[in-house]
Protein backbone atom coordinates (compact mmCIF):
# COMPACT_ATOMS: atom_id res chain seq x y z
CA UNK A 1 0.00 0.00 0.00
CA UNK A 2 0.85 3.32 -1.29
CA UNK A 3 0.76 6.88 0.88
CA UNK A 4 0.70 10.46 -0.62
CA UNK A 5 3.09 11.18 1.65
CA UNK A 6 7.14 10.88 1.26
CA UNK A 7 9.72 12.09 4.06
CA UNK A 8 12.75 13.54 4.37
CA UNK A 9 15.08 13.01 7.16
CA UNK A 10 14.22 15.58 8.88
CA UNK A 11 10.60 15.46 8.91
CA UNK A 12 10.77 11.51 9.60
CA UNK A 13 13.33 12.44 13.04
CA UNK A 14 10.68 15.03 13.79
CA UNK A 15 7.69 12.19 13.11
CA UNK A 16 9.71 9.87 15.16
CA UNK A 17 10.58 12.59 17.97
CA UNK A 18 7.23 13.74 18.37
CA UNK A 19 5.32 9.62 18.58
CA UNK A 20 8.17 8.42 19.96
CA UNK A 21 11.11 5.49 18.81
CA UNK A 22 9.70 2.87 20.85
CA UNK A 23 6.31 3.18 19.55
CA UNK A 24 7.60 3.32 15.66
CA UNK A 25 10.31 0.90 16.60
CA UNK A 26 7.49 -1.65 16.82
CA UNK A 27 7.45 -1.45 13.35
CA UNK A 28 10.62 -2.06 12.51
CA UNK A 29 10.90 -6.29 12.44
CA UNK A 30 7.84 -6.18 10.09
CA UNK A 31 9.21 -3.19 7.58
CA UNK A 32 12.83 -5.20 7.52
CA UNK A 33 14.60 -2.47 9.53
CA UNK A 34 13.40 0.30 6.95
CA UNK A 35 12.55 3.05 9.23
CA UNK A 36 10.27 4.69 6.18
CA UNK A 37 8.12 1.70 5.31
CA UNK A 38 7.42 1.16 9.42
CA UNK A 39 6.21 4.27 9.59
CA UNK A 40 3.81 3.46 6.43
CA UNK A 41 3.13 0.10 8.90
CA UNK A 42 2.12 2.62 11.36
CA UNK A 43 -0.22 3.95 9.43
CA UNK A 44 -1.60 1.20 7.83
CA UNK A 45 -1.82 -0.07 11.32
CA UNK A 46 -4.02 2.97 12.42
CA UNK A 47 -6.43 2.25 9.13
CA UNK A 48 -6.39 -1.68 10.77
CA UNK A 49 -7.16 -0.50 13.85
CA UNK A 50 -10.49 2.14 12.38
CA UNK A 51 -11.91 -0.67 10.37
CA UNK A 52 -12.49 -2.64 13.32
CA UNK A 53 -13.75 0.43 15.02
CA UNK A 54 -18.30 -0.35 14.00
CA UNK A 55 -17.47 -4.42 14.49
CA UNK A 56 -16.56 -3.83 18.04
CA UNK A 57 -18.52 -1.38 19.20
CA UNK A 58 -21.66 -2.62 17.55
CA UNK A 59 -20.54 -6.25 19.21
CA UNK A 60 -19.79 -4.85 23.10
CA UNK A 61 -22.84 -2.91 22.88
CA UNK A 62 -24.97 -6.06 21.99
CA UNK A 63 -23.14 -8.25 24.26
CA UNK A 64 -23.74 -5.94 27.27
CA UNK A 65 -27.33 -5.42 25.94
CA UNK A 66 -27.90 -9.44 26.31
CA UNK A 67 -26.51 -9.86 29.83
CA UNK A 68 -28.41 -6.54 30.74
CA UNK A 69 -31.68 -8.24 29.36
CA UNK A 70 -30.96 -11.15 31.42
CA UNK A 71 -30.52 -9.55 34.67
CA UNK A 72 -33.74 -7.51 34.15
CA UNK A 73 -35.69 -11.06 33.77
CA UNK A 74 -34.17 -12.35 36.51
CA UNK A 75 -33.53 -9.25 39.05
CA UNK A 76 -36.23 -6.82 37.60
CA UNK A 77 -35.53 -3.27 36.82
CA UNK A 78 -33.40 -2.73 39.76
CA UNK A 79 -30.87 -5.37 39.09
CA UNK A 80 -28.01 -2.81 39.89
CA UNK A 81 -29.58 -3.40 43.96
CA UNK A 82 -30.57 -6.81 44.11
CA UNK A 83 -28.56 -8.83 46.97
CA UNK A 84 -28.48 -12.09 44.74
CA UNK A 85 -26.15 -9.82 41.96
CA UNK A 86 -24.38 -7.69 44.15
CA UNK A 87 -23.29 -10.01 47.01
CA UNK A 88 -21.29 -12.16 44.66
CA UNK A 89 -19.70 -9.62 43.00
CA UNK A 90 -16.11 -8.55 44.03
CA UNK A 91 -15.17 -5.35 45.50
CA UNK A 92 -13.48 -3.26 43.06
CA UNK A 93 -17.12 -4.35 40.39
CA UNK A 94 -19.20 -3.95 43.56
CA UNK A 95 -17.73 -0.13 43.84
CA UNK A 96 -17.99 0.11 39.81
CA UNK A 97 -21.21 -0.83 40.14
CA UNK A 98 -22.02 1.47 42.72
CA UNK A 99 -20.20 4.50 41.52
CA UNK A 100 -21.77 4.32 38.02
CA UNK A 101 -24.78 4.13 39.40
CA UNK A 102 -24.57 7.64 41.84
CA UNK A 103 -22.93 9.42 38.80
CA UNK A 104 -25.39 7.83 36.47
CA UNK A 105 -27.93 9.54 38.73
CA UNK A 106 -26.34 12.50 39.46
CA UNK A 107 -26.17 13.30 35.93
CA UNK A 108 -29.53 11.85 34.62
CA UNK A 109 -31.85 13.28 37.78
CA UNK A 110 -35.62 11.99 37.45
CA UNK A 111 -34.78 10.73 33.87
CA UNK A 112 -32.25 8.14 35.59
CA UNK A 113 -32.99 4.31 34.73
CA UNK A 114 -31.02 1.41 34.83
CA UNK A 115 -30.53 1.83 31.06
CA UNK A 116 -27.74 4.29 32.29
CA UNK A 117 -25.70 1.93 34.62
CA UNK A 118 -25.47 -0.48 30.88
CA UNK A 119 -24.02 1.95 29.26
CA UNK A 120 -21.80 3.42 31.85
CA UNK A 121 -20.21 0.22 33.48
CA UNK A 122 -17.04 -0.82 31.74
CA UNK A 123 -16.70 -3.81 29.53
CA UNK A 124 -14.74 -6.09 31.93
CA UNK A 125 -17.24 -5.52 34.44
CA UNK A 126 -20.07 -7.57 31.84
CA UNK A 127 -17.07 -9.91 30.84
CA UNK A 128 -16.83 -10.65 34.46
CA UNK A 129 -20.66 -12.10 34.37
CA UNK A 130 -19.59 -14.34 32.02
CA UNK A 131 -16.93 -16.14 34.02
CA UNK A 132 -17.76 -19.40 36.42
CA UNK A 133 -18.81 -18.27 39.41
CA UNK A 134 -21.48 -15.87 38.44
CA UNK A 135 -22.34 -18.38 35.76
CA UNK A 136 -23.40 -20.41 38.57
CA UNK A 137 -25.30 -17.60 41.00
CA UNK A 138 -25.71 -15.38 38.37
CA UNK A 139 -27.48 -17.24 35.37
CA UNK A 140 -27.86 -20.95 37.07
CA UNK A 141 -26.15 -22.83 34.11
CA UNK A 142 -28.17 -20.94 31.46
CA UNK A 143 -25.96 -18.24 30.00
CA UNK A 144 -26.17 -19.57 26.76
CA UNK A 145 -29.84 -18.84 26.73
CA UNK A 146 -28.95 -15.08 26.73
CA UNK A 147 -27.39 -16.06 23.42
CA UNK A 148 -30.25 -17.47 21.53
CA UNK A 149 -28.48 -18.35 17.69
CA UNK A 150 -25.19 -20.07 19.24
CA UNK A 151 -24.57 -23.38 18.06
CA UNK A 152 -27.00 -26.08 20.39
CA UNK A 153 -23.54 -27.66 21.52
CA UNK A 154 -21.51 -23.97 22.76
CA UNK A 155 -21.24 -24.20 26.69
CA UNK A 156 -21.42 -21.79 28.45
CA UNK A 157 -17.65 -21.30 28.78
CA UNK A 158 -16.90 -20.48 25.30
CA UNK A 159 -19.18 -17.45 25.82
CA UNK A 160 -16.84 -16.33 28.32
CA UNK A 161 -13.95 -17.11 25.65
CA UNK A 162 -14.98 -15.14 23.31
CA UNK A 163 -16.34 -12.13 25.30
CA UNK A 164 -13.09 -11.77 27.26
CA UNK A 165 -10.79 -12.04 23.35
CA UNK A 166 -13.40 -9.31 22.28
CA UNK A 167 -12.20 -7.21 25.52
CA UNK A 168 -8.96 -7.80 24.91
CA UNK A 169 -8.33 -6.97 21.17
CA UNK A 170 -10.77 -3.72 21.76
CA UNK A 171 -8.13 -2.64 24.12
CA UNK A 172 -5.52 -2.70 22.15
CA UNK A 173 -7.02 -0.52 19.71
CA UNK A 174 -8.13 1.76 22.43
CA UNK A 175 -4.77 2.38 23.65
CA UNK A 176 -3.36 2.63 19.44
CA UNK A 177 -1.09 -0.71 19.89
CA UNK A 178 -0.19 -2.49 17.22
CA UNK A 179 -3.07 -5.24 15.79
CA UNK A 180 -1.99 -6.03 12.23
CA UNK A 181 0.34 -9.16 13.49
CA UNK A 182 -2.05 -10.45 16.39
CA UNK A 183 -4.28 -12.55 14.24
CA UNK A 184 -6.51 -9.87 13.21
CA UNK A 185 -8.64 -12.01 10.87
CA UNK A 186 -9.00 -14.62 13.39
CA UNK A 187 -10.03 -11.73 16.03
CA UNK A 188 -12.89 -10.69 13.16
CA UNK A 189 -14.00 -13.93 13.09
CA UNK A 190 -14.75 -14.13 16.81
CA UNK A 191 -16.50 -10.57 17.08
CA UNK A 192 -18.73 -12.04 14.22
CA UNK A 193 -19.36 -15.24 15.66
CA UNK A 194 -20.05 -13.43 19.71
CA UNK A 195 -22.19 -10.91 17.39
CA UNK A 196 -23.87 -13.62 15.38
CA UNK A 197 -24.85 -15.76 18.91
CA UNK A 198 -26.99 -12.83 19.94
CA UNK A 199 -28.57 -11.39 16.55
CA UNK A 200 -27.45 -13.09 13.18
CA UNK A 201 -29.12 -9.87 11.47
CA UNK A 202 -26.81 -7.55 13.39
CA UNK A 203 -23.86 -9.25 12.30
CA UNK A 204 -25.11 -9.27 8.71
CA UNK A 205 -24.93 -5.15 9.14
CA UNK A 206 -21.13 -5.14 10.53
CA UNK A 207 -20.57 -7.24 7.77
CA UNK A 208 -21.75 -4.60 4.98
CA UNK A 209 -20.00 -1.79 6.74
CA UNK A 210 -16.54 -3.41 7.99
CA UNK A 211 -13.85 -5.31 5.82
CA UNK A 212 -10.85 -5.75 7.53
CA UNK A 213 -9.63 -7.95 5.06
CA UNK A 214 -9.52 -5.22 2.64
CA UNK A 215 -7.43 -3.16 4.53
CA UNK A 216 -5.18 -6.32 5.36
CA UNK A 217 -4.31 -6.95 1.99
CA UNK A 218 -3.26 -3.25 1.56
CA UNK A 219 -0.14 -4.09 3.42
CA UNK A 220 2.79 -1.58 2.66
CA UNK A 221 5.40 -3.09 0.46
Amino acid sequence: MQYPFSCTPRTYAAIEATLSQPRLGRYMAAAGQDRHLALRYYVWNARLCEEFYIPTQVTEVAFRNALAGGLSARYGNSWHTAPALTSGLPQRLLSELQKTENDERTKHGAAFTADHIVSGLSLGFWVHLTTSNPRNYVWQGKLKSLFPHAPQATPDKEIHIAADRLRKFRNRIAHHNAIFDKQPTSEYRNIQNLLEWICPDTAWLVRQLANPARVINQRPR
